[in-house]
């Protein structure tokens, strides 16, 4: 599978041609924000200590503290699903092309999920008071010809994202237009 190098943040990418139509440029790449593991970590420490909590004991005989096999086995599980959880996030994508949306998702199998910006009608930007703290935000995306909203939720850089989704979808509505009252000068403008 052929690839294509890009540049994100200054760190260079790889990204299968797979992926792209023929003649399909990447704007921008990004993913969730770390905030969106929050619940996974805290419900990681929850266990962690509830097995502590349990699991150790005193050993009146050599005068130590114990973890019983039980409780080192939780706390195993639950940091191997940590793990998971962190890599999966590592390995979400959200890919935005001059012609679509994409979400690249899965570690041994691979899910990606298209939404060409033709279908999108309207954006919505939602950011929390969190959300302004932490620099992450959802983006909603209103479709035509499908019912409800598709809403990427904690994204990183979600500004730089909404402005490029805005100004694709700003272009295409522009250039769809029929402008048969505009000067022939103008509309070579409008054009390019």
């Amino acid at each position: 599978m052929t690839a294509t190098r890009v540049t994100v943040r200054g760190t260079p990418r790889t990204l299968p041609h797979a992926y792209l139509a023929p003649g399909e440029g990447v704007l921008s790449l990004t993913r969730r924000h770390p905030v969106a593991l929050a619940s996974t970590f805290v419900a990681w420490f929850g266990v962690v200590m509830v097995a502590f909590a349990i699991g150790l004991s005193y050993n009146g005989a050599t005068e130590q503290t114990e973890l019983s096999c039980e409780a080192a086995a939780i706390i195993l599980s639950a940091t191997l699903f940590l793990g998971w959880r962190i890599w999966r996030w590592k390995t979400a994508r959200f890919i935005l092309t001059d012609r679509r949306l994409l979400f690249v998702e899965g570690i041994i199998s691979r899910r990606i999920n298209g939404l060409p910006l033709k279908n999108v009608l309207d954006t919505t930007y939602r950011q929390s008071i969190a959300g302004r703290l932490f620099g992450y935000a959802n983006i909603s995306l209103n479709l035509s010809g499908q019912a409800g909203l598709r809403t990427l939720t904690r994204l990183s850089r979600p500004e730089a994202l909404y402005r490029c989704i805005l100004s694709l979808t700003a272009v295409r509505d522009v250039m769809e237009r029929n402008w048969p009252d505009v000067p022939m000068p103008l509309r070579d403008l409008i054009n390019l």
